[in-house]
């Protein structure tokens, strides 16, 4: 819930509880791979599939999927729809919204390359008139998952090996991605420069070191026709909620403790 309220307070989007993408990391070509690195971008890479809270800060992270595979591809190849399935992951229930009657499940934000689920939402496709329900809800969006671009830009800013290609295998490129997160997060004096660049003042989270867990989380997917629910229904909710939110002046509230998770590539 703590991640939901500073999605809110911070971005008024309702009910995020985090933002997914992906990002390219360029290598060398591995050796016997063929075409297997090779991206639509004409480089070799490998993928980092990561989810960002609305702070910058990296909650999960997937690393060492092949380039040529889309972001969704990579999110299809992931274990989190067991731990979805099995309650792992903590999610709450769905809740209703303010002066809503509906009840709407708590979601990740995406974009297109992603396929919706009950927990993953991703913008209405195509170009909408100005002022209508899905192009507000587009830029609601939009603007809630930048915070995982950014992230992945403090990343590359901090850590320069980003900026070019690393000439290593992918195991060891995953290994130096992996510590690079690793010291984001355990470190967040790093996105301190990031600071002024922000419209809201950056909030620092505290590092409970008692609950530092390694975990590598993988994403949920369903296909459309077996949605609980209808991206209409939601929009309209939204939509309505974020009108109420922007109608106030919400004050930044003092910094909280939440739990910092770290991850470890598997052996």
């Amino acid at each position: 819930m703590e991640e939901e309220n500073r999605f809110m307070e911070l971005w008024n989007f309702p009910h995020a509880i985090g933002a997914i993408d992906g990002k390219h990391i360029v290598i060398q070509c591995p050796f016997n791979s063929g075409t297997d690195f090779y991206n639509y971008k004409s480089h070799f890479s490998i993928v980092l599939l990561a989810v960002v809270n609305a702070e910058y800060n990296f909650l999960y992270a997937h690393i060492g999927a092949q380039g040529r595979i889309s972001d969704g591809g990579v999110l299809k190849s992931c274990s989190m729809n067991e731990m979805i399935e099995n309650n792992i992951l903590g999610i709450p229930p769905p809740q209703r919204l303010l002066n809503r009657n509906k009840e709407i499940p708590f979601i990740f934000l995406a974009d297109s390359a992603f396929s919706m689920s009950e927990n993953m939402m991703k913008p209405y496709a195509g170009i909408h008139p100005k002022g209508s329900k899905q192009r507000i809800f587009n830029y609601r969006l939009s603007r809630g998952r930048r915070v995982v671009e950014n992230a992945f830009g403090i990343l590359a800013s901090v850590f320069r090996v980003f900026r070019k290609p690393m000439l290593l295998q992918p195991d060891k490129v995953q290994v130096i991605a992996m510590a690079t997160i690793h010291l984001h997060t355990i470190c967040p004096g790093f996105a301190a420069q990031y600071e002024q660049q922000c419209s809201h003042q950056y909030v620092q989270p505290m590092i409970n070191e008692k609950h530092l867990v390694s975990m590598l989380l993988e994403l949920l997917h369903h296909p459309a026709r077996h949605l609980p629910f209808l991206l209409d229904s939601i929009c309209d909710t939204v939509q309505v909620h974020c009108s109420l939110l922007l109608a106030h002046n919400y004050a930044i509230p003092l910094p909280l403790v939440q739990s910092v998770y770290m991850w470890k590539y598997p052996q």
